[in-house]
């Protein structure tokens, strides 16, 4: 007897066991038709991603959908079926595949074509078998209420007939599923939901021909992958994935970055990566889910998901898979750092960044992107010879792409392609990018510019000066305003002897919280009092912070309260419009007497309140940084408002954002309660939207950490 011969026998023998346990178990039988129809409901739409998924784990490379007679024929070229592959297609829940090695693993993705049909032929290498209800009902002599894909038979001799006439017509296969009394709207629902994303994250398979119509008419899929930019990190697999038909050169075009069997996908244009839209941006487990991944890059991992691959289950094995999401991530921000001028790593860092109200994803379910970024941590990126690492830029420039050709590349190390500049810089302080240093930004203000936003010097100047910066080194710096609202040096302003902006002057004395460190800083640079006499006046607030906080009590022996401390910037005399540019505020003593408190503490305290960054002062000590947002309240019984940014950023920095509340008596007393990590405090709270874009905060008890009368 010959070895073909023998196989048959043996498949066919094993359908005649498999049929004989059946006819044992008839009630098991039927209630697994129930099981059935719930992996119609759960897989509906899914059949054709099961059958590739399938086919590319069988190490199939092409793959074939044709339409013969009344029937749906997908063919593929992998693997063949062996009595133990037969016995997993028969069984429920039983797969011989390994997660982690293969696409499926729970052995019922082929089951899902029960949605498109009511019988099935199979045949691969020896295997000949039909699946079909009306002849298992028969066999167990019950209804017909049975399973389709449980119980099957020999081929009966019309289903031989078919079988033959699809191997003459299609020969170049070696595993066929013959589909017959199909359900037409159900396949037309399979094909439109075929994308060609789909085939994104496979390991095999390289073409597919799809012949639905009579005549010659026939679509071919390609799936082209070769490789692409070179990693310094030789752990890392970079290739390019183009997806074509022969109707259409390019369908898709994909970047891939690989690690530890963990993929991240940015489109490409003109050869370089970019972000895609959010809807467009989903999480795959190899196959595409319906779940956004929250950055602009699709996402491919072991990820756990509920039965029908939609949707992820966060389980350990899920975030296991985003702790090694997360470090191919910052494998590709190392390579940028490593590259700085390369566009390739650019656009596909630019990628990462996600949608502007990432801060808030948590609130909207999005449990990926949320559990990703803490994770994101630059441990790995140092500095080097070649590079600054991936640094920060202040908030100076009108727009931030203009200044990309100005720079050496040494320094243009993170321009965002297409994410915006806020965007890209929240980014960078969530993973711990580090601040360009101010000294080595203003070696490039030497010479005149125009890309510097006037309303913005005056807060580039406070933090040059809180970083150091010696006041003499900046009378050749273009940061400081004229009066035609031009951006000059000082000595270019005095040997032209033009007049200084008044709202510049009167700005720097609120950055600055005092006007005596306001005119030390234009002293130091050259200019005299004339320059800005009328712009110096006895402040709105007129409280003398140090013997305000002398009287208290409150700060140590040792730090000695400097009169400097007083704000008395007058505000009144300027209009509306340039407080508004300026972002000049009327009453600053809250910030004031905040930022005092802290650095009566030991504490450098840096004021951003005019960065839009959610919170209004930086504290530093040597190994703390703390993010303090400076609330008014009114009493102890009436709550207070965050707005949409501050909200975030509580929700984002946790244990690093701080609120201070301050409260003020007539008799120019003042109560601070500091609330630490106000997100999580502030939970058993009343927190409701007071209106668009803002939180309203009530019902919490009112206890002041501070008291100053």
């Amino acid at each position: 007897m010959s070895r073909e011969i023998s196989a048959l026998i043996a498949f066919e023998l094993q359908i005649d066991e498999i049929q004989n346990q059946a006819s044992k178990n008839v009630d098991l039988i039927r209630e697994l038709a129930g099981l059935e129809g719930y992996i119609a409901e759960t897989y509906a739409q899914r059949c054709l991603s099961e059958l590739l998924q399938n086919s590319d784990d069988c190490g199939s490379t092409e793959v074939g959908i044709f339409r013969i007679s009344d029937y749906l024929v997908y063919a593929n070229n992998g693997r063949v079926f062996s009595s133990v592959d037969f016995e997993s297609l028969c069984k429920s829940a039983s797969s011989s595949k390994v997660r982690g090695k293969s696409i499926g693993y729970r052995g019922i993705g082929f089951k899902s074509v029960v949605n498109i049909c009511t019988n099935v032929i199979v045949a691969s290498g020896d295997l000949r078998c039909a699946f079909d209800r009306v002849r298992t009902a028969s066999l167990l002599q019950c209804s017909s209420d049975v399973p389709l894909v449980r119980v099957p038979h020999r081929l009966a001799t019309a289903e031989k007939s078919i079988y033959n006439e699809v191997l003459q017509n299609f020969p170049n296969y070696s595993t066929y599923f013959i589909l017959g009394g199909l359900n037409e709207g159900s396949i037309n629902q399979e094909f439109s939901s075929l994308s060609p994303e789909h085939f994104l994250f496979l390991r095999n398979l390289s073409n597919v021909s799809i012949k639905l119509l009579g005549g010659s008419n026939k679509l071919n899929l390609g799936i082209e992958r070769f490789p692409a930019a070179t990693p310094l990190n030789p752990d890392l697999s970079v290739t390019n994935v183009v997806i074509s038909s022969d109707l259409q050169q390019s369908l898709s075009r994909w970047s891939v970055v690989t690690k530890n069997d963990v993929s991240i996908a940015a489109k490409t244009v003109d050869d370089v990566p970019s972000r895609v839209q959010k809807q467009e941006a989903l999480l795959h487990a190899y196959l595409p889910t319906q779940t956004i991944s929250g950055i602009g890059a699709r996402v491919n991992a072991d990820f756990s998901t509920d039965p029908s691959r939609t949707r992820l289950k966060y389980d350990s094995t899920t975030e296991e898979a985003i702790s090694k999401v997360a470090s191919l991530a910052t494998d590709i921000i190392a390579e940028l750092s490593a590259f700085p001028d390369s566009l390739y790593w650019r656009g596909f860092v630019d990628s990462l960044i996600p949608y502007p109200d990432f801060k808030i994803l948590e609130l909207q379910g999005n449990k990926f992107c949320t559990s990703l970024l803490p994770e994101l941590k630059l441990t790995k990126i140092e500095s080097n010879e070649n590079s600054q690492g991936l640094v920060m830029w202040p908030d100076i420039y009108k727009d931030i792409e203009s200044i990309s050709a100005k720079l050496p590349p040494t320094l243009n190390v993170f321009l965002p392609i297409s994410a915006s500049f806020a965007d890209a810089k929240r980014f960078l302080d969530i993973i711990g990018a580090r601040k360009l240093p101010i000294l080595v930004v203003l070696e490039h203000h030497r010479s005149p510019i125009n890309y510097i936003d006037p309303h913005l010097c005056p807060t580039f100047l406070r933090n040059a000066v809180d970083e150091g910066v010696d006041f003499k080194s900046l009378d050749t710096i273009y940061t400081f305003v004229c009066s035609d609202m031009k951006v000059l040096c000082p000595r270019e302003i005095l040997e032209k002897k033009v007049t200084l902006d008044q709202g510049f002057v009167t700005a720097l004395g609120e950055k600055f919280l005092s006007q005596r460190r306001a005119k030390d800083l234009l002293e130091g640079v050259g200019f005299c009092e004339e320059h800005f006499r009328n712009s110096f006046k006895k402040g709105v607030s007129g409280v003398d912070i140090s013997s305000l906080v002398q009287r208290s009590g409150v700060t140590p022996a040792e730090v000695v309260p400097q009169k400097e401390t007083t704000t008395t910037v007058n505000t009144r005399i300027l209009d509306d419009e340039t407080k508004r540019r300026y972002g000049i505020q009327n009453w600053r003593l809250s910030e004031e007497i905040v930022a005092y408190y802290y650095r009566s503490q030991g504490f450098k305290v840096i004021d951003v309140s005019q960065a839009n960054k959610g919170y209004d002062l930086e504290v530093l000590g040597d190994s703390t940084r703390l993010c303090v947002e400076v609330k008014d309240i009114k009493d102890s019984v009436k709550g207070f408002a965050l707005t949409q940014n501050e909200f975030n950023e509580a929700v984002v920095l946790g244990e690093s954002y701080i609120l201070a509340l301050v409260r003020r008596g007539q008799d120019e007393s003042l109560e601070i309660m500091i609330v630490e990590n106000p997100y999580k405090s502030l939970q058993a709270f009343t927190t409701k939207r007071a209106k668009a874009y803002e939180f309203f905060i009530s019902g919490f008890t009112y206890r002041p950490s501070v008291s100053f009368s």
